[in-house]
């Protein structure tokens, strides 16, 4: 219905029930791996043509943000769009979210990308696109002071890093298995 379920737990382990109010419209359809951070309590939650919604999580409830566009009007009708497995991460000192995307038909939506856009999650705005030059499925970005973006590729087999704040390659490390697709970081 377009909200968020909070369960609370009594002493008893007895649970209690409530929804949110309704934060997008049905029409919106959101990616399944959002961005969590439990430290911060803050999900980034991207639809499938790049708007993101936010929220700020507590006991006490969920506080919506103002939903932000990543992609220009002129962007959408290159179709530009989010596309991944794990296609959202977020930096939460710099304040920056980071939305793996590309020029993709309607339904690709977990279709590898190229690119990661990345834009202030408070207005929207971007900041830079960082071009992997391999067709990537998931991305993390390490919480440190220099952030490290970790890219990894079903296609190759592969994850890449790379310098978050200026896209420069770092290292990459093949052989990954059958199939790597989520990325797990520090999230302090």
């Amino acid at each position: 219905d377009g909200s968020l379920l909070q369960v609370a737990y009594d002493d008893q382990g007895n649970t209690k029930q409530k929804n949110t109010k309704v934060f997008h419209a049905e029409n919106e359809y959101l990616h399944n791996n959002p961005y969590y951070s439990n430290s911060a309590g803050r999900l980034v939650w991207p639809t499938y043509e790049g708007k993101i919604f936010q929220a700020k999580l507590s006991d006490s409830g969920a506080e919506f943000l103002k939903p932000i566009e990543i992609f220009s009007d002129k962007e959408k009708k290159e179709k530009w769009a989010p596309g991944g497995w794990q296609p959202v991460a977020m930096h939460k000192e710099r304040n920056e979210i980071y939305l793996l995307a590309d020029k993709r038909a309607k339904w690709t939506h977990k279709t590898a990308s190229r690119y990661v856009v990345v834009a202030d999650a408070t207005t929207g705005k971007r900041l830079r696109r960082i071009d992997m030059k391999h067709n990537i499925d998931s991305i993390a970005v390490t919480q440190d002071k220099n952030p490290t973006l970790i890219a990894a590729s079903l296609e190759h087999k592969s994850v890449y890093t790379f310098d978050a704040l200026n896209g420069k390659p770092l290292a990459s490390m093949d052989e990954m298995g059958k199939a790597p697709q989520m990325i797990v970081t520090m999230d302090k």
